[in-house]
């Protein structure tokens, strides 16, 4: 059985799991942390966690919207998009 996830793993998948489908709008941890009143340790070890557990990847060469590269941010796998609906099931039932 898998450990639940904490508050803040929560509160950063269901931030990039808004944005779940579309490369552009990978965040870099920074963004993930203002977004989600997180300071920017809690939401990089919430990140880390993610990842592992296969809910969140990294994305390298993002563009803005000029066209130009924008460093990498994290987005939500289609395990982290499918993952999220159940554990809130299982939080508030």
């Amino acid at each position: 059985m898998t450990k639940p996830l904490t508050s803040s793993e929560i509160k950063v998948l269901d931030c990039l799991r808004e944005r779940a489908g579309d490369d552009e709008n990978c965040l870099p941890s920074g963004f993930v942390a203002s977004l989600t009143d997180l300071s920017l340790l809690q939401a990089r070890r919430a990140i880390k966690s993610l990842q592992r557990r296969g809910y969140v990847e990294l994305v390298r060469g993002i563009f803005n919207s000029d066209g130009e590269i924008a460093g990498s941010g994290y987005c939500c796998t289609p395990a982290g998009t499918q993952h999220l609906p159940q554990n809130r099931q299982a939080d508030h039932g």
